[in-house]
């Protein structure tokens, strides 16, 4: 947030990553010749986990990305809701 405030530049709302998880999916098996490219499946999770705070704009909280996880106060909201496919 810190970020987007300073340069000015906001991200969207990230509905379309949480509502068209098939089109990116088809989009993302187009791409060809990478070594060791992982399944789409392991790489929306953690994409997932990593956007899950930018969910809800409303709701900034003080966090800290450490080792593949949020760190800080706890993501009140539940994250279910946040992971269609």
């Amino acid at each position: 947030y810190d970020i987007w405030e300073k340069t000015e530049r906001t991200p969207g709302d990230f509905s379309h990553f949480q509502n068209h998880t098939k089109e990116i999916n088809q989009a993302y098996d187009k791409i060809r010749k990478i070594k060791n490219k992982p399944e789409f499946a392991e790489l929306y999770e953690r994409l997932s986990v990593f956007l899950e705070p930018f969910f809800d704009r409303e709701k900034k909280q003080d966090l800290t990305w450490k080792a593949g996880k949020w760190e800080g106060a706890e993501l009140e909201y539940c994250r279910n809701n946040h992971r269609r496919r």
